[in-house]
C-alpha cells in the first residue's frame, strides 16, 4: 500500500479554505494549469450538465457558446445541478474570481460558488442585459466586494452550482491582481495538466496462418506500421513478443515491421506489441495482440493471444441463418469446448452460433470464446452435437456427434500482460471465499458504481431496437458522443443509422470518472423499459424466445468488450421485477427458454473478466426456483463469476434461505440509505456465521423518486457511501426516477449529471485502495467514543493494531480511539473526503490506550476521515 499524495501548505481565502482536489482518472486531461497568474476556462466545455443547458443563440459569448441553467431557481439553495473544476496553481497569491455572465433581472442574479469543500457562497451579478464580468460575493456580516480567493500552490477544486433562473454562464477566469486586464475576453484559454494521450498500436499479420508442415520455410511480416499517437509530433517505439520465433531480413522486435520465421509450428500462438511513446515526462506504453493460426486445421484461431484477455476458436459447420425454424441453430446444436493447460488447469466453455462470425446472421461459423487463466500452452476438444433441444439437455451425451464433434489443436497464449487495458491487465474476477473479489493477479477489487440507467443497452445504436411501449427511452447518450476516442469501436445501427460513439462515450466518461461498475438488463420485455432484448423479434412467441439476433448481440459484445477495457465491471441483471417479464420464459416456469437464455449470454459474454450475474431486480421468485437457476449458471460458467438475488427495499424474506448455500456469493441489497451500514454489518456476519462469506454489494438506494440526483451528493457522502465502504460493503447509485433533461432510472441520458457523486466516490474508493489493506479489515465501531453524534455517529474500519480509518460525518467533536493492548508508535492523518487529499501535518503517538483524536484542521462542521497506521 502507498500514499499517492503529496502534502502542501494552504493559505486561506475570502471564498473557504483552499486544498486540493481529487487527481483525474485514465483519459481525464486533468486541471486546467495557471499561466502567469491567470486561469481561463470556457465553462461550456466544463462538467456541467443535466438542466445546464449548452447555447449559443445570444450574441457575444466567447468560445463555442454559454451555459445557460434551465431547472430550479436557487438563489437561496446551494448545490443544485453542482460542477467542478480543478485548477493547478503554481503562484501563489489572492486570486480575483470572475464570471462572465449574462442575465435581464435588474435586481440582480445569484449562483453559488464553493473552493475546494469550503463554505458555499453566493455570488451576484448587478449587472443586466449584457454580458458582465461582475461577479460580487456576499458576506455573512454584509457588504458585497469583488469576489477573490487566497490560492496556495497545488491543486484546488471550484465548484459551481445554480441560482437563478435563466442566469447564463460564459466564462471563469482567476487572476492575480498584478495582470493587466484580467477580465479580457480575448486572454488565452488555460492547458489542461494531461496532455499526453496513450498510442493506439495497430498490427496486422501476414499470413495470419501457417501450414502446420511449414517448419519454418514461411516469413511472416509482423506490420505495425499502422499504431499511431493521438499527440502530434510524438513519435513510437516498438517491442514484438512471441515465443519460438527468429526475426530475420534485418529486421528485430524493435522493428514497425518485423519479419520472423516460426520454429514449430502446427501450434496456433499469441503475438503481443508495445508501443511507447516519446513524451519527455509522461510517456505511455500501450499493448495490442494477435494470433498467428494454423492453415487448414479444424478451426480458426483469432483474437488476443494472451492470458487474461479473449481468444476465439471459429469451426465451420452446417450452413444455417438466425431465423431458421428446424433445426433451431440456437437449442438443436450445441458446441462445448474444453481447455487443459500444459499443467493439467482445464475449463469447459460453452459456444455458440455466430452466422458469418462477423455479425452477419446467416453463415456456417461457431464460435467459442476463452480467456485463459495463464500463459501456456494449451490444447483444446470440441464437442459438437445435434438434436431436438440438445443445447439445453443436461446430459453431456445428448443428441449425436456432427461436423467437427472431437476436433482438437493448441494454442500457446502468452503471459497476462500488466499493460492491457483495464481488467484485461488483471485477469478474471473471481469469488474466492471472502468479503471481497479477487482478480486473477491477487488485486482485490472495490466496486463504485451505477445502478442507472438498468435499460444501458435499450440504445438507438444498436440493430433494429424497437420501443415496445415501456416508460423508458431508446437512449441515444448524445452528450457522450464528445467522449468517443480514436481506436475505440465505431459501428452503426442498420435501422436508425445512430452509431456507437455515445454508449462507447458514455463508458469512456464513467471510466474517467472512476466509476467501475454498470447495472443493466439485458432482456426488459414486459418490464419497464421493454426496448432491450437479445432476440431476433419482441413478439412473446415460442419461435422468438428461442431465435437470437447475431447482429445485435454481435455488438453488444463490442460495447461489453470495451467495458472491460475501460475497467467496468458488467453487473448483468437476468429478470425484472414485473410478471410478464418475469413470466417471459416458460410461462415463469424454469424451462428450456430460460436456460437457453442463460446458455447464451454466458457463451457470448461469459469470457469478461469481471461480471455480476443476479437473477432478478426485486426478486419474486421461490427459493428452489432460485436454486435451480444459480446451478445452471455454476454448470455453465467456469470462471467463477459473482452470483447474486436483489432484494425489495429494506426486505430479506428470501436472504436467510440462501445463507451458505455455495452458488450464490454476493448480496444486491435495495435498501434507506440510513440503513446501508448496518445491513453490509448484518450480512458480512450472517453469512460469516453460515461457512460461506458474502461480498456485500448494496445495489439500490433509496427512495426511488429520489435516488441520487443532481443535488444530493453531499448528504448521501455523508449517511451512505461512507457509512457502507466502512461497514466493508460495495455499492452502486440508483438515479432516482426523474424525467429528462436530468434523467434517471430508465432515462438517463447524461451520466455527468451525477459527477458530484462520481468525484465524492472515487476519492473515497482510492482512498481505501491507496491507504487500506481493505480486504483484511473490519467494521469496529465500537473501538471510537465520545464523538459527535451527527448523521448516526463515525464509522470505524479496522485491522487491529495495524490500521483503522474513521469516518466522522462532523468533526465538531471527534473522540477517543481505543488502542488498549495495542502498544508502539502509531501515526495519524488527516484527510479531507471533499477534496480528497491529507490536509495539515502528521501526528505521531503511542498506542496502548484511548487516543483522542483531535480537531480537524478546517471546518470542523463538515465531515473527515482520520488515518491511523502502525510505525
Amino acid at each position: 500500500m502507498f500514499d499517492r499524495i503529496t502534502q502542501v501548505t494552504l493559505l486561506m481565502g475570502l471564498l473557504g479554505s483552499p486544498g486540493l482536489a481529487s487527481h483525474g482518472g485514465a483519459g481525464d486531461p486533468g486541471a486546467y494549469l495557471e499561466s502567469g497568474g491567470l486561469v481561463a476556462i470556457e465553462l461550456e466545455d466544463s462538467a456541467a450538465s443535466g438542466f445546464w443547458q449548452r447555447n449559443d443563440a445570444l450574441a457575444g459569448s466567447t468560445g463555442a457558446g454559454y451555459l445557460t441553467w434551465n431547472g430550479t431557481a436557487a438563489s437561496t439553495q446551494e448545490g443544485l445541478g453542482t460542477y467542478a473544476i480543478e485548477v493547478m496553481i503554481e503562484r501563489v497569491g489572492r486570486y480575483q474570481l470572475r464570471l462572465r455572465s449574462h442575465h435581464d433581472q435588474g435586481s440582480g442574479e445569484f449562483s453559488w460558488v464553493r473552493i475546494d469543500g469550503g463554505a458555499w457562497k453566493r455570488l451576484r451579478s448587478t449587472v443586466a442585459d449584457q454580458w458582465t464580468w461582475s461577479t460580487l460575493v456576499e458576506l455573512a456580516g454584509g457588504g458585497t466586494p469583488n469576489a477573490a480567493v487566497a490560492l496556495g500552490p497545488g491543486r484546488h477544486l471550484i465548484e459551481i452550482s445554480a441560482g437563478s433562473l435563466g442566469l447564463r454562464q460564459d466564462r471563469l477566469h482567476l487572476y492575480l491582481p498584478s495582470l493587466v486586464d484580467g477580465e479580457n475576453n480575448s486572454l488565452p484559454l488555460s492547458a489542461r495538466e494531461y496532455q499526453n494521450e496513450p498510442p493506439l498500436p495497430r498490427f496486422s499479420i501476414t499470413p495470419n496462418s501457417l501450414d502446420a508442415s511449414d517448419n519454418g520455410a514461411t516469413v511472416v511480416t509482423l506490420d505495425g506500421s499502422a499504431s499511431l499517437d493521438p499527440d502530434a509530433g510524438q513519435t513510437l517505439s516498438f517491442n514484438w513478443q512471441l515465443r519460438g520465433a527468429q526475426f530475420v531480413e534485418g529486421t528485430s522486435a524493435s522493428s514497425p515491421i518485423a519479419k520472423v520465421r516460426l520454429m514449430r509450428t502446427g501450434i496456433a500462438r499469441g503475438v503481443r506489441l508495445e508501443v511507447r511513446d516519446d513524451h519527455p515526462t509522461q510517456a505511455l506504453v500501450r499493448s495490442g495482440h494477435g494470433v498467428i493460426g494454423v492453415a487448414n486445421a479444424q478451426a480458426e484461431a483469432k483474437g488476443r493471444g494472451a492470458a487474461w484477455q479473449p481468444f476465439e476458436l471459429w469451426f465451420h459447420g452446417p450452413t444455417t441463418h438466425e431465423d431458421a425454424p428446424s433445426p433451431n441453430p440456437f437449442l438443436d446444436y450445441r458446441l462445448d469446448v474444453t481447455f487443459t493447460s500444459s499443467t493439467g488447469v482445464f475449463q469447459t466453455v460453452p459456444g455458440f452460433y455466430a452466422g458469418d462470425g462477423l455479425g452477419g446472421g446467416a453463415g456456417d461459423v461457431w464460435k467459442v470464446r476463452f480467456t485463459a487463466p495463464q500463459g501456456d500452452l494449451w490444447s483444446w476438444t470440441a464437442s459438437f452435437r445435434q438434436g431436438s433441444g440438445v443445447a439445453v439437455a443436461s446430459d453431456p451425451n445428448s443428441g449425436s456427434a456432427t461436423h467437427f464433434d472431437g476436433a482438437t489443436g493448441c494454442v500457446f497464449l502468452l503471459s497476462g500482460d500488466p499493460q492491457a487495458d483495464g481488467f484485461w491487465a488483471k485477469g478474471p474476477l473471481r469469488y474466492v471465499g471472502e468479503h471481497y473479489l479477487r482478480f486473477e493477479n491477487g488485486e482485490y477489487f472495490l466496486k463504485g458504481g451505477t445502478d442507472s440507467p438498468e435499460n444501458l443497452l435499450g440504445y438507438d445504436g444498436f440493430d433494429d431496437v424497437q420501443d415496445q411501449g415501456g416508460v423508458g427511452v431508446v437512449h441515444r447518450y448524445l452528450a457522450h458522443e464528445k467522449d468517443w476516442r480514436e481506436g475505440d469501436p465505431l459501428f452503426f445501427s442498420s435501422h436508425s443509422g445512430s452509431s456507437s460513439k455515445g454508449l462507447i462515450g458514455g463508458l469512456n466518461y464513467l471510466a474517467s470518472a472512476g466509476v467501475n461498475s454498470v447495472y443493466f438488463l439485458p432482456m426488459n420485455l414486459g418490464g419497464d423499459g421493454r426496448e432491450t432484448y437479445p432476440f431476433i423479434d419482441p413478439s412473446p412467441t415460442p419461435h422468438n424466445r428461442t431465435h437470437y439476433d447475431i447482429s445485435r448481440l454481435h455488438q453488444w459484445n463490442q460495447v461489453l468488450d470495451h467495458a472491460q477495457r475501460r475497467g467496468i465491471m458488467l453487473h448483468i441483471v437476468l429478470a425484472e421485477s414485473e410478471q410478464a417479464n418475469e413470466n417471459w420464459f416458460d410461462g415463469g416456469a424454469f424451462g428450456s427458454e430460460r436456460k437457453l437464455f442463460f446458455r447464451e449470454l454466458i457463451a457470448r459474454f461469459g469470457h469478461a473478466a469481471a461480471i455480476k450475474w443476479n437473477l432478478s431486480e426485486e426478486n419474486d421468485f421461490s427459493i428452489p426456483f432460485l436454486e435451480a437457476c444459480a446451478a445452471r449458471i455454476a454448470s455453465l460458467d467456469s470462471y467463477g463469476h459473482a452470483l447474486a438475488v436483489h432484494t425489495w427495499a429494506n426486505n430479506f424474506s428470501d436472504y436467510p434461505a440462501l445463507l451458505g448455500k455455495p452458488n450464490f456469493t454476493s448480496t444486491s441489497i435495495q435498501y434507506a440509505p440510513h440503513l446501508g451500514g448496518a445491513y453490509v454489518e448484518e450480512w458480512r456476519e450472517r453469512s460469516s456465521a453460515a461457512g460461506h462469506p458474502w461480498v456485500l454489494d448494496m445495489d439500490e438506494n433509496t427512495p426511488s423518486g429520489e435516488g441520487l440526483s443532481d443535488s444530493n451528493a453531499d448528504y448521501l457522502r455523508k449517511v451512505d457511501l461512507y457509512d457502507v465502504y466502512f461497514s466493508g460493503g460495495q455499492i452502486e447509485w440508483y438515479g432516482g426516477y426523474h424525467n429528462l433533461p436530468l434523467g434517471g432510472d430508465v432515462k438517463m441520458e447524461d451520466f455527468r449529471t451525477r459527477a458530484h457523486m462520481w468525484r465524492y466516490m472515487r476519492i473515497a474508493r482510492e482512498f481505501m485502495e491507496d491507504n487500506l489493506p481493505f480486504w483484511e479489515m473490519e467494521p469496529r465501531d465500537d473501538l471510537l467514543t465520545l464523538e459527535a453524534q451527527t448523521l448516526g455517529g463515525a464509522e470505524v474500519f479496522a485491522k487491529a493494531g495495524e490500521v483503522y480509518a474513521v469516518y466522522l460525518p462532523g468533526a465538531t467533536s471527534t473522540g477517543e480511539l481505543n488502542l488498549a493492548g495495542e502498544p508502539g508508535r502509531f501515526q495519524g492523518r488527516w484527510f479531507d473526503p471533499r477534496v480528497g487529499r491529507f490536509i495539515g501535518v502528521t501526528r505521531i503517538f503511542s498506542g496502548g490506550a484511548a487516543v483522542p483524536l483531535g480537531a480537524p484542521p478546517r471546518f470542523p462542521d463538515q465531515d473527515w476521515i482520520y488515518l491511523v497506521q502502525r510505525q
